[in-house]
Order: C-alpha cells, then structure tokens, then sequence
C-alpha cells in the first residue's frame, strides 16, 4: 500500500475529514488532497506529527511493505476534540503586528528625516527598530513556552 493510500485510510479510519487533519498538521486542506492523490509528498516532520497523531510506525507510513505496528494510545494520549471552529494560527495574528510594527518604524523614518533634513543620519533606525523587534518577538517566544509548559503540567 502507497503512502497516500495509508493517510486516506488512516484518516478515515479516525473519523476526521481532510480539514481536520490539515487543521491538526497545520498544514492546508489542499497539501492533505494532494498527498492522498499523490500529486506531492508530505515533509518529514509532517510525516512524524501523522505518525503521532495515527498512532503508527514512520515505517508503516513511508515503506510500501510495511505492516501496522499501532502504538495504541492511552486516554491520556488521545488526540482532543476537534474545537467546531477552526481557530486562526498565532501566526496570521503576528504577521500583521510584525507589518504593522514595521510600517510605522518606516512612517516614522520618513516623517523624521523630512522634518529634520538628516537623511544621513536618521538610517539608524532601522537597526534600532530590528533590535527591539527582536527583543519583542523573543519575549513573546518565552511567553507562550511558559504558558504552553503549564498547560502540559496540568495534563
């Protein structure tokens, strides 16, 4: 059985359409079709969350030949439900403070060297601005791994 035989049957056999898997890879609905169709190939840490999520060997996934070796999962183990409304990625919520950040990090740029006159000199803003970008986004790093640490404490 090819690899996208086993993700269409693994899939089904859970119970979840292909936006649940997606939503639980993290991945678009459309990368799941097509690796059910064939027409391209998960990447190997999505080949590793599958495996999790299936409760099977990468071997079973990725060899032809392979036999099911199921990990069966505890209660504790199981995946949670679906929530009925997909949640938006962290991700799209940072990418607009990150667009945003930066583009008044620009307007300010222009409004001071206009005011000023001091082209040659107003350009070090932008390392300035890079640094406490940076300073930001590590926080917030540190943040939600603390916060993602206390949620797996209290299961």
């Amino acid at each position: 059985m090819k690899l996208e035989e086993k993700i269409m049957l693994l899939r089904k056999k859970n119970g979840w359409s292909q936006e649940e898997l997606a939503f639980r890879l993290d991945v678009s609905r459309q990368a799941v079709s097509k690796w059910e169709m064939g027409s391209s190939l998960p990447d190997l840490d999505n080949v590793l969350k599958m495996s999790e999520l299936f409760g099977c060997s990468t071997d079973y996934l990725l060899k032809d030949d392979a036999e099911p070796q199921a990990a069966q999962k505890t209660e504790k183990e199981a995946e949670p439900p679906m929530p009925s409304t997909p949640q938006k990625p962290r991700k799209t919520v940072w990418k607009c403070i990150e667009d945003l950040f930066w583009m008044l990090v620009l307007c300010g740029y222009l409004v001071w060297s206009f005011l000023s006159g001091a082209w040659y000199i107003t350009w070090i803003v932008f390392p300035i601005a890079g640094v406490v970008f940076a300073l930001l986004e590590s926080v917030l790093r540190v943040y939600q791994a603390a916060k993602e640490n206390k949620r797996n404490e209290k299961d």
